[in-house]
């Protein structure tokens, strides 16, 4: 039952955001649609969970009505767009070439030990390294139980974490109220790991960087211990490091020309919920 739930909050969720990134940010194929849906999901779960928390709907019947409510929106964006040309292409850098070696050794430098610490996190306790024990899990624990959003006082007696945005722990509490459980909030932060490496490797492909450089970039940057180590705890920094970078990206794509104003706006969306974590 928590994996059903899991997947009725999340697919239909994906499926809405990428049909308003095609159908009304008009994106083109390939990355600047996936990671418009990425941050339009973001932004309409977020969006969400804050709206009916305020009046104590948070739930899953609310959340699932509201996925439905986007999805609805998608739906109804698909059909006045049915004649009308379709998104420009995404220019390419460079043309196609060879994936070589390194890049091949340099993924699976990656995978390996996220593989091992993702086990880990979801087998074993949380770790106390981390401030998901101390705010982020418990923030969200604390509003699912309640189904509403309120200030909630830290246990270490600490007032200024209870006004910190946190709009990663509302990411943590999508996560429990699909679930019915920490056990995915406990690796929340991973698939925003993926994003991030996602945009950083769209930009460095815009810019000129062949694709086998620029995995190897990417998997040098995503490896990097902190951002590495902690994004297998519930803790925010990865997910701001993923908002940063696909604002990043948006913002690259509009100043060299290739979307106009809707790369303006997810760029600024994405800007937001980094800001907001």
């Amino acid at each position: 039952m928590p994996l059903v739930w899991t997947l009725l909050l999340n697919l239909p969720l994906g499926l809405a955001a990428w049909l308003v990134a095609r159908d009304g940010f008009r994106q083109p194929a390939g990355m600047p649609r996936g990671l418009a849906a990425v941050v339009l999901a973001w932004v309409w779960l977020t969006v969400g969970m804050e709206g009916l928390g305020a009046y104590g709907l948070l739930a899953r019947g609310p959340l699932l009505g509201w996925v439905a409510l986007g999805l609805a929106i998608g739906w109804g964006l698909r059909f006045p767009s049915a004649t009308e040309p379709g998104a420009r292409p995404s220019p390419s850098a460079t043309p196609p070439e060879p994936w070589e070696r390194g890049a091949t050794l340099a993924v699976g430098l990656v995978l390996w030990p996220a593989l091992i610490l993702g086990i880990r996190s979801l087998a074993g306790p949380v770790q106390v390294v981390s401030d998901g024990p101390i705010y982020h899990l418990y923030f969200a624990a604390r509003w699912w139980k309640a189904e509403r959003l309120f200030l909630i006082a830290t246990p270490f007696g600490e007032n200024a974490a209870t006004y910190f945005p946190a709009a990663g722990d509302l990411w943590f509490t999508w996560l429990i109220a699909g679930w019915g459980g920490e056990r995915l909030a406990k690796i929340g932060q991973l698939p925003f790991l993926l994003v991030a490496a996602l945009a950083a490797f769209g930009m460095a492909r815009r810019l000129g960087a062949g694709v086998s450089a620029s995995v190897v970039a990417v998997a040098w940057f995503v490896s990097v211990t902190p951002l590495f180590l902690f994004t297998f705890d519930p803790n925010v920094d990865t997910i701001f490091v993923a908002g940063y970078l696909v604002s990043a990206f948006f913002f690259l794509r509009y100043a060299l020309g290739d979307d106009g104003f809707p790369a303006l706006v997810l760029g600024g969306l994405a800007a937001g919920g980094a800001l907001a974590t």
